[in-house]
């Protein structure tokens, strides 16, 4: 079943939602820790008044009680243990969490990942009967943990098309709602031909981007190509792009600001991953202008304003023929806002 729109939702009341994840920046700087969560949280926030939020973070960071931009989080400080230890996290989860309940008075619980903090969420709502919410964030759609795999989920949001397409999770009712992004200021000149951004992960499929590189600056030696991210590949990667001739240049991670500033200087984006639920690039990029070229994962699916690529040589034409048309600088991009509205409009009408 699918959770529809509510037309005689009441929007006007004030609202409390508990967020249970794993993981949650330590401060307002923290810029690279699930960003497509951080800016879900600002957009509502800002737009929606009359939601807050209290987060429950389960595993990172170790840290006490704090504030995030109006917030307020609190800290299992489960740091990831595992064995007995990673169940007294879940415990003092779950305590917490029926705690806040009963004197914060939360309307509505929301997890996010179909993992342990959904697993929670389900428990705690049946204790303190209280509706609750899940969003898938990634690969916890492809499989589920013994945890989890009797689990019906009350209420399931997909984040794109393709995610759902590939889920093997059970939910009573489902919905898609696609992450979206703040305008990005463009910039007149664009000095870099290609940029790839992300984690450097297996799945990402990094090689094949450097593969690809190395085609196109056989064609054409002065492209200016990089690759924004770290990760445990990061040394495999450096040596098989030196073994290449060092097509692209390997930037290591950089702050968000940093990374959206190197976007809107970007003539193309270049996706190369196996597997994405929504892929947050993939929008940036559309906020920013830029030509966008990926593999068939998250919104390329079914996002028309992305062109998909089969092989490597669809890649090199794509890109050739992209480097080669000036294009009309495209300004729909999936928008922050509208995420938010309809995560507002989901919220009040699973309280009503």
């Amino acid at each position: 079943m699918k959770l529809g729109h509510l037309s005689t939702t009441d929007l006007s009341k004030n609202l409390h939602i508990l967020i249970i994840t794993p993981g949650f920046p330590k401060d307002e700087s923290d810029s690279t820790c699930i960003p497509a969560l951080q800016d879900f949280l600002m957009a509502i926030s800002s737009n929606h008044k009359h939601i807050r939020f209290t987060v429950l973070s389960m595993q990172y960071p170790v840290s006490s009680s704090y504030n995030w931009n109006g917030i307020k989080v609190i800290s299992v400080s489960g740091n990831n243990r595992k064995g007995l230890k990673k169940y007294k996290t879940w415990i003092k989860t779950k305590r917490l969490a029926a705690d806040l309940i009963r004197s914060q008075n939360i309307d509505l619980i929301h997890a996010f990942w179909a993992r342990e903090a959904a697993y929670i969420a389900h428990k705690v709502s049946i204790k303190t009967k209280t509706p609750y919410l899940v969003t898938a964030m990634g690969q916890d759609v492809l499989s589920t943990p013994a945890y989890m795999a009797s689990l019906e989920l009350e209420n399931l949001v997909y984040v794109s098309q393709f995610q759902k397409q590939q889920s093997i999770l059970n939910a009573k009712k489902t919905k898609v709602i696609e992450w979206g992004v703040e305008s990005i200021n463009r910039e007149v000149t664009r000095n870099i031909d290609i940029v790839g951004v992300g984690s450097l992960l297996d799945v990402k499929d990094w090689k094949r981007f450097i593969s690809i590189a190395s085609i196109l600056k056989s064609i054409r030696p002065n492209l200016n190509i990089h690759l924004i991210g770290d990760g445990p590949l990061r040394a495999d990667l450096e040596k098989l792009n030196d073994s290449f001739g060092a097509p692209v240049k390997l930037r290591g991670e950089l702050s968000r600001e940093l990374t959206l500033k190197s976007i809107a200087s970007t003539r193309i984006v270049l996706h190369t991953a196996r597997y994405e639920s929504f892929c947050l690039v993939l929008a940036e990029g559309l906020a920013a202008g830029c030509n966008v070229i990926s593999s068939n994962v998250g919104i390329a699916y079914s996002n028309e304003l992305i062109e998909v690529y089969k092989t490597d040589d669809d890649a090199v034409n794509l890109i050739t023929k992209a480097l080669d048309t000036k294009r009309d600088e495209v300004l729909t991009f999936p928008q922050a806002e509208e995420c938010a509205a309809q995560y507002s409009e989901l919220y009040f009408s699973l309280v009503q």
